[in-house]
């Protein structure tokens, strides 16, 4: 006796249960409830959709921010730049220096201005003096 035999057998006397039903896409009931132009979506990937929107949205609001930063540095780089191109020309005065060829002036022009120079000096240097 073979294999198919004993097999044919084995089916006489207890049948294979029916085969699981196919899933079905959706029911009659629920696929007239869906809009035209619509579609079923399963939960998981509907989730995962989501979380993904939601990072785009937390991303643009992260490069705005970034732009908004950006932006007040350069507006605060060009103040700086301008207030020190401003403070360099302001102190780009000539130096006043005295030329080898310039002879020196004497303190007073006027001639009692010269005596009365010397009086003050020789005054000054005589509370100097130690008294004795």
């Amino acid at each position: 006796m073979n294999a198919g035999f004993w097999r044919e057998v084995a089916r006489a006397v207890s049948p294979e249960p029916p085969p699981p039903p196919t899933p079905v896409a959706a029911p009659a009931d629920e696929a007239a409830s869906v809009p035209e132009g619509g579609m079923l979506v399963p939960i998981d990937t509907w989730t995962r959709v989501l979380d993904q929107l939601a990072n785009l949205h937390q991303a643009g609001q992260e490069l705005a921010e970034a732009r908004e930063r950006a932006a007040r540095a350069e507006t605060e780089a060009a103040f700086l730049r301008e207030q020190l191109a401003t403070l360099r020309t302001t102190r780009r005065a000539p130096p006043r220096r005295r030329t080898a060829s310039a002879p020196a002036r004497p303190a007073a022009t006027t001639p009692g201005g010269a005596r009365a120079a010397v009086a003050r000096v020789r005054s000054r240097v005589n509370t100097w003096r130690l008294v004795r």
